[in-house]
C-alpha cells in the first residue's frame, strides 16, 4: 500500500515543481528571474515545516495512522482551491522531444544535476533520519513525537531565514554564494559529529541556515537561466529527478552505514560532511569552467 501511494505521490508531483519554475521564468524579466526563485524555494521549506509540526502533533495525540490523514486533508483541500484559481501563463511552442534531450543534457546541467542529487542525499537525509535521531538520544516513544517535531519544525524555518538571507547578496554570484554555503554546511556536519544535546540541535539548525540555499539555486536558479533556450520544464525536471536520485538513496546509505558502524551517528554526520565537500567542487567546476569561462 505504501509502495503504491509513494508511487502515485511521485508521479504527480513530479508534474508540479518544473511546471512551477517554467511558469515564474516566463513571467518575470531576466533581471528579477533569479531573486523570484530563490524566494518561490522557500515554499517548500514552509509547507516541510509546517507538515512537521502539525503531522507530530496529530500522531503525538491520535496515533501513527492518524498522519495519513494530515495529507489528505490538504491535497484535497489543494485541489479545489488549484481548480478555483488556476493561473493562465501562455507556453511558447516546446522543442521536439530530441531538441529538448539535446539542449537539456549539457555538461553544465549534468553537473549540476549531480549536485543536487548529492545535496538530496543531505537535505533528506537530515528530514528522513534525524528524527531517528532525536528520538535514540532523548530515548522517546511514539507519544513524545510532539517533541521531536518541534525540532524538526525547526529546520526548514532556519532553511528559510537562510534563503532569504542567501537573496539579500544581490552583487554575489548565487554560484559563488553556493560555493561558500556548501562548504558551510560541510563544516556544520563535523561540528554535529563531535557533539550532541542542545549543541547538536544547534549544529543542525545551522547547517538547514546554509543548506537550502544552494538547493533553491539547483533546482529553481539554473533552470530558469535556460528560459531563451525554451528547456526551463525540462532542466528543472532533469536536476529535481536527479534529487530524487539522491533520495532514494540516502534511505539506502544511511541505515547501512549505521548497521556497519555499530550505530554511529557520528559516521552518519561525517558522510554528509564529504558529500557537502563534493557539491563545492561540483558547483565550483561548474561556475569556473562553464559560467564564468563561458565554456
Amino acid at each position: 500500500m505504501l509502495l503504491l501511494i509513494e508511487t502515485f505521490d511521485g508521479f504527480f508531483q513530479a508534474m508540479g515543481w518544473s511546471s512551477i519554475v517554467r511558469g515564474n521564468a516566463l513571467i518575470q524579466s531576466e533581471k528579477k528571474r533569479e531573486r523570484s526563485t530563490t524566494i518561490l524555494g522557500t515554499s517548500y521549506q514552509a509547507g516541510n515545516s509546517i507538515a512537521w509540526l502539525v503531522s507530530a502533533l496529530v500522531v503525538g495525540t491520535w496515533g501513527w495512522q492518524a498522519g495519513f490523514w494530515v495529507a489528505a486533508v490538504f491535497l484535497i483541500g489543494r485541489g479545489f482551491a488549484f481548480w478555483l484559481t488556476k493561473p493562465k501563463v501562455e507556453i511558447p511552442k516546446a522543442h521536439k522531444v530530441k531538441v529538448q534531450i539535446r539542449k537539456t543534457l549539457t555538461t553544465p546541467m549534468v553537473l549540476t544535476g549531480l549536485s543536487l542529487c548529492f545535496l538530496n542525499m543531505v537535505r533528506y537525509g537530515v528530514i528522513s533520519w534525524i528524527p531517528l535521531y532525536f528520538f535514540e538520544q532523548g530515548r522517546l516513544t511514539v507519544d513524545q513525537m510532539g517533541k521531536v517535531g518541534l525540532k524538526v519544525f525547526l529546520i526548514p524555518i532556519a532553511g528559510i531565514l537562510g534563503t532569504l538571507a542567501y537573496n539579500l547578496f544581490k552583487k554575489v554570484s548565487k554560484d559563488v554564494l553556493s560555493i561558500f554555503a556548501s562548504i558551510a554546511i560541510g563544516l556544520s556536519f563535523i561540528w554535529l559529529s563531535t557533539t550532541t544535546g542542545f549543541w547538536a540541535v544547534v549544529a543542525i539548525l545551522v547547517g538547514s541556515f546554509f543548506l537550502y540555499g544552494p538547493h533553491v539555486f539547483l533546482v529553481t536558479t539554473i533552470p530558469a537561466r535556460f528560459a531563451k533556450d525554451k528547456v526551463v520544464a525540462a532542466s528543472a525536471g532533469f536536476v529535481d529527478g536527479m534529487a530524487y536520485v539522491g533520495t532514494v538513496l540516502v534511505g539506502i546509505i544511511v541505515p547501512f552505514i549505521l548497521t556497519q558502524t555499530g550505530n554511529s551517528w557520528q559516521a552518519v554526520f561525517v558522510f554528509w560532511a564529504i558529500l557537502s565537500f563534493v557539491i563545492t567542487g561540483l558547483v565550483a567546476a561548474n561556475y569556473f569552467v562553464y559560467v564564468k569561462g563561458k565554456v
